[in-house]
């Protein structure tokens, strides 16, 4: 998905919202290219290569601004 960081898996499960609602959601781990791991999670209904990409690109980016400083 992107050089800037590699998924370590995926996990599927399903959170109850405090009004009772259930949503399933996409558990990912990845790392970055330097070695910290990071996890984002996704709702089924935006779970998509794209949305992924983007999210997994976000947080990786931001893990690298970090450890710049």
């Amino acid at each position: 998905m992107g050089s800037l960081y590699t998924v370590i898996n995926v996990i599927e499960t399903v959170r109850i919202e405090q009004g009772g609602d259930v949503i399933k959601i996409h558990k990912i781990s990845a790392s970055t290219a330097a070695g910290d791991r990071f996890n984002v999670e996704i709702p089924e209904a935006e779970f998509n290569e794209k949305r992924v990409g983007e999210l997994l690109t976000e947080r990786a980016d931001l893990l690298n601004a970090i450890r710049k400083q």
